[in-house]
């Protein structure tokens, strides 16, 4: 044993018990610190060999429990509660290896608990980067191939594993196979937000494309009707990269970014983001575009802005504050939202930190205080599903303010689980991300509940499919209509015939 190992021995036990006690204060503000590293065995690296033999020893009719060494996913839904009788552990370890960068043929392979920021931090000082990269950083590969990812590069690229070349993964009775558009093709497509029933991923191969810059200009373009000028915006084809902002009925944000070659201009306005004391950055639009969170007017600065960002910031500009979550935290602070409370509580107030948060919470005080949902909508249904969700209608006349929409391309192939998917022919689907919370939403109040349900049914009316992350209320009946039951049986008869790994209606939650 080393002096490190002697030091740790003594000083480990006091530090987790002052880490506990700050946890338990900080636990009614909905905040945590960061967690303490781990020593232990299930940290070490594990080898997609060793997590084969694993599961090749489960014992006959027990369920596969996954010991991760890695985050918490972004995962709110309610869990499978049905009963087994036994459980069969399998360690997985970090699983966050780059485990080799082609850049000839621009490709990475890693493993699947590599994250966003790690991704990014690996291929980008090769002039690298994913096509799309979802902007937490702490979401994972792994997690975005089994469920949903996308970004404002998505009206081009469409989702996160439309980049995805090949797979390994580990089956049900321990065997190691590789997936591809021309090997196992039926599992490559079928495992894309099947959120891990059909196997488990040990590694990926993606396709990565020229980062092209150092720099994202950025332009903040205000809108009245935000629907129609994103749709026209991105029919422009200008852009690198599209999103928006609701702030109100008529009052929103078109944030359009290009990747520039040259460095800003002398007399440019540079944003930092990656800083503790910069401002959140849907914050700093608000500012910058004087809207008023009172009434949600008009904006009162109605000429675009322009400003540069550094590109890792420009990618995971939405990470600190969690879009603007981070501000229903704060506001049970004094202070609220301002440069002191967001630079000293800036290690708690990140994405990964508030999921944190939300994992330890009871789900009976989540899903009474909070909404939290991802739904695609087609093009056709988009300003009706606004009107619905800002007008009251959907929370019982709560607007639901703001709205992040993300526009993102349709995909046709065979990957019928995606919420992007449609039959045939191409569509253009906009992204809401709706996550409020209201000061009437207290635990125990059925309104969040209902609220998300009604959003489902408004969906389905409209066409439209939801990231199956978040909670889910759909019926059996509203279930089998939205995804291809046939389909998934017969893959999972292939696949996973035994059903070790789950069932995906049972895994994501009922009503």
């Amino acid at each position: 044993m080393g002096m490190l190992d002697i030091l740790r021995a003594i000083l480990w036990g006091p530090v987790r018990l002052l880490h506990g006690l700050g946890n338990l204060v900080l636990f009614p503000f909905l905040l945590q610190l960061p967690d303490l590293p781990t020593f232990t065995a299930q940290s070490r690296l594990i080898n997609a060999s060793d997590i084969a033999a694993q599961i090749r020893s489960r014992p006959p009719g027990s369920r596969l429990q996954f010991i991760r060494g890695t985050a918490p996913s972004n995962t709110i839904r309610t869990k499978d509660t049905s009963s087994h009788d036994h459980v069969h552990r399998v360690y997985l370890g970090p699983a966050k290896r780059i485990l080799n960068i082609d850049t000839a043929e621009r490709t990475v392979t890693c493993e699947p608990g590599v994250t966003m920021s790690e991704l990014v931090e690996a291929v980008l000082p090769l002039g690298l980067v994913p096509p799309v990269v979802p902007e937490f950083k702490a979401l994972t590969v792994g997690g975005l191939i089994a469920g949903a990812g996308l970004e404002s590069s998505s009206f081009v690229q469409g989702q996160f594993c439309a980049a995805l070349d090949s797979a390994k993964v580990v089956l049900a009775d321990g065997r190691i196979v590789d997936c591809s558009r021309e090997e196992n093709e039926d599992l490559f497509w079928g495992m894309l937000g099947a959120y891990g029933t059909f196997g488990l991923l040990v590694s990926a191969t993606l396709r990565l494309e020229e980062a092209k810059s150092g720099w994202v200009r950025v332009r903040y373009q205000p809108t009245q009707d935000i629907v129609d000028d994103i749709r026209a915006v991105c029919k422009e084809g200008s852009d690198d990269y599209v999103d928006g902002i609701a702030f109100g009925p008529t009052c929103g944000v078109i944030i359009r970014g290009s990747r520039s070659a040259a460095p800003p201009p002398p007399n440019a306005r540079i944003l930092h983001l990656s800083r503790a004391s910069s401002p959140w950055f849907s914050k700093h639009i608000e500012s910058a575009l004087r809207i008023e969170n009172a009434t949600w007017s008009t904006p009162t600065l109605l000429q675009p802005i322009e400003e540069w960002l550094p590109y890792q910031d420009y990618l995971f500009r939405y990470d600190r504050g969690a879009y603007w979550m981070g501000k229903y935290a704060l506001e049970i602070l004094p202070f609220g939202y301002n440069l002191i409370s967001r630079t000293l509580l800036a290690p708690l107030l990140t994405t990964e930190a508030l999921y944190r948060r939300l994992h330890a919470a009871p789900e009976h005080i989540v899903e009474s205080t909070l909404v939290i949902q991802d739904i695609y909508i087609p093009e056709e249904g988009a300003a009706e599903f606004m009107e619905f969700v800002g007008s009251g209608e959907a929370a019982e006349e709560t607007q639901i303010y703001p709205l992040w929409l993300c526009p993102i391309k349709s995909t046709s192939n065979a990957s019928k689980l995606s919420p992007n998917y449609v039959e045939e022919g191409n569509k253009f689907f906009i992204n809401f991300g709706i996550w409020h919370h209201a000061d009437h939403w207290t635990p125990g109040s059925p309104v969040p509940k209902a609220t998300t349900r009604r959003l489902e049914q408004k969906a389905h009316e409209v066409g439209g499919r939801k990231m199956l992350y978040a909670q889910t209320y759909y019926t059996d009946e509203e279930w089998r209509s939205i995804y291809d039951m046939k389909w998934y049986a017969f893959a999972k008869s292939m696949w996973d015939p035994e059903g070790v790994f789950g069932d995906l209606r049972k895994k994501i939650g009922r009503g």
